[in-house]
């Protein structure tokens, strides 16, 4: 068996791709100790943070192995793989990028607000109070948990515009909120 594991460790990383392909799972194991450090040093120089670095290292080999299949013994091993790094690192960046500008605190605050308040004041009549632009945008938005993008789709104008839409309602929603 000792045997058998030197001589793999004496593999290219195309071959032992290969195998891997085949249903070899050690293969892809030294894979993974030959290139982890590597991945997790170019993931760590983009994202300066030790934990989400390490967190989209597990991305890009989970990633590996889904897309394994897709890899062609012809192609060198490892710009396949920083491939992947890359595309894992672009997806996490928009991902985050994402996040924060579909969730301003404007939004955000202003919603959680209005359902502290819930038990104390029927939120649903309030928004049926509101014009009839307002109240589908934040239906569609908040209980829908659609996104920005979506609710465009949906009503058929510009994500730009169905922000202002949620924005001007959450605002009425808070004034009829002060004046009780």
């Amino acid at each position: 068996m000792a045997t058998k594991e030197i001589t793999k460790n004496k593999l290219s990383d195309e071959e032992l791709m290969v195998l891997y392909q085949a249903g070899d799972y050690k293969s892809f194991e030294l894979l993974f100790e030959r290139h982890n450090k590597k991945i997790y040093g170019f993931l760590l120089r983009k994202t300066f943070s030790t934990q989400t670095a390490a967190d989209l290292v597990q991305d890009v080999f989970l990633k590996i192995h889904k897309s394994k299949h897709l890899y062609k013994a012809d192609y060198r091993l490892l710009p396949w793989l920083f491939t992947i790094t890359n595309s894992v690192f672009l997806d996490h960046t928009r991902l985050k990028r994402k996040m924060r500008f579909e969730s301003p605190s404007e939004f955000s605050e202003g919603f959680s607000q209005l359902h502290d308040d819930k038990n104390s004041l029927n939120i649903g009549s309030l928004i049926d109070a509101l014009p009839e632009s307002n109240k589908v945008a934040i239906q569609l938005r908040y209980y829908d948990d659609k996104s920005f993008d979506e609710i465009a789709n949906i009503l058929g104008t510009s994500s730009v515009n169905v922000r202002k839409i949620v924005s001007r309602g959450l605002k009425r929603l808070k004034n009829f909120l002060k004046d009780g």
